[in-house]
């Protein structure tokens, strides 16, 4: 019996729940409506969104594939950060300068500080944000360790760590036996001393040599029109003249 009465008494609470929940739902309508009409819009606009996104990385990795200077690299990584394109983008950039700035080191010490230092402040970007593939971690963190190297004076030892840490980091990169090779001679006496008075010469690019006047004040005029376009009855003066004064044509005899 006990049994029995416990299943007639949950058919009764059964049967109450349509009757209450009509009561919630017409004490409670307004507010459902407006939470649902909340949720449409919040989900109309995540859909939106993802789809702007969408086409906005699109657009995004075609401007890449066109990009080739630091500077339109630099372009994309401004209007897209915090994207994948856009680390790409930043990285690609810091490569640039810190192919110019080694290229100029040994030139133009003033332009080589400068591209050097924009190669760092990106290389740090990258490696600071997140989420980071393996891949741009990889690059950015040997190209920072090449920038520390080429801007270190006697102290290489922020370049060593760098090195150190990108070997650790990545044991299986094809970068990993340069960086071992670099990070081994960055703590020799010799190698020290060659940065300590390399960062003291300052190459400077050479003036360029101004136009030298082409002739004196006195010098006659000279006659630029082609010896095929000269008048027929001109005299050419390099021409013998014949014995009869004709010029070189033949007389009678």
């Amino acid at each position: 019996m006990k049994s029995e009465h416990r299943h007639e008494l949950k058919e009764n609470e059964l049967g109450k729940l349509p009757v209450q929940a009509q009561a919630f739902l017409k004490a409670h309508s307004n507010q459902i409506l407006l939470a649902m009409a909340a949720l449409i819009v919040v989900l109309v606009g995540v859909t939106l969104w993802m789809r702007m996104s969408s086409a906005s990385s699109s657009m995004g990795w075609t401007l890449y594939e066109k990009a080739d200077s630091a500077e339109a690299f630099a372009t994309i990584a401004d209007k897209m950060p915090k994207t994948e394109v856009g680390q790409w983008s930043r990285l690609n950039e810091s490569e640039n300068y810190l192919s110019t700035g080694l290229q100029n080191a040994f030139k133009d010490r003033k332009s080589a500080e400068s591209d050097l230092k924009r190669a760092q402040a990106g290389f740090e970007e990258v490696l600071n944000s997140s989420p980071l593939p393996q891949e741009l971690h990889e690059r950015a963190l040997y190209g920072l360790a090449r920038t520390l190297e080429t801007t270190t004076g006697r102290d290489t030892s922020k370049a060593v760590e760098v090195y150190s840490k990108f070997v650790q980091t990545f044991p299986n990169s094809v970068y990993k036996p340069l960086a071992e090779s670099r990070m081994e001679d960055l703590k020799k006496g010799g190698t020290q001393e060659f940065y300590a008075w390399f960062q003291e010469q300052n190459p400077s690019p050479e003036d360029r040599p101004k136009p030298k006047d082409a002739l004196p004040a006195n010098h006659p005029p000279i006659d630029l029109t082609p010896l095929d376009v000269k008048p027929a009855d001109e005299k050419d003066p390099a021409a013998p003249e014949s014995p009869d004064g004709g010029g070189g044509g033949g007389g009678s005899v």
